[in-house]
């Protein structure tokens, strides 16, 4: 930053900070592509852990198959999606004193 001189005229000093502020801007772009490069240099290296980990987790949460109250189980997905909304609409809809629970075996 320069020493200013309190002499100068209003538009002098209004050039001066508009060059400042060229420069500022200048460094900051040239900041946000070093952290840029940096990011991409260390997200690169690690792309295959973070895929790994997304995939595994994909996994795990999708629902192969589903245990009917009749006992019959469904493995399309198609089938377990119509289950699954018709089980909440059922559920949303009722007025019974006292709503189904998860049997705690399934759950282990």
């Amino acid at each position: 930053m320069r020493i200013r001189n309190h002499d100068t005229s209003p538009v002098e000093r209004k050039k001066e900070i508009r060059k400042d502020l060229e420069r500022w801007s200048f460094q900051e772009s040239i900041y946000q592509q070093k952290s840029r490069i940096k990011w991409l240099q260390l997200g690169e290296s690690n792309s295959a852990f973070f895929f790994a980990n997304l995939k595994n987790r994909t996994a795990c949460s999708q629902i192969k198959q589903l245990q009917l109250s009749c006992g019959r189980w469904i493995c399309e997905e198609e089938e377990i999606k119509s289950e699954i909304t018709n089980f909440y609409k059922a559920l949303l809809s009722s007025t019974a004193p006292q709503l189904p629970t998860i049997r705690p075996e399934i759950c282990a």
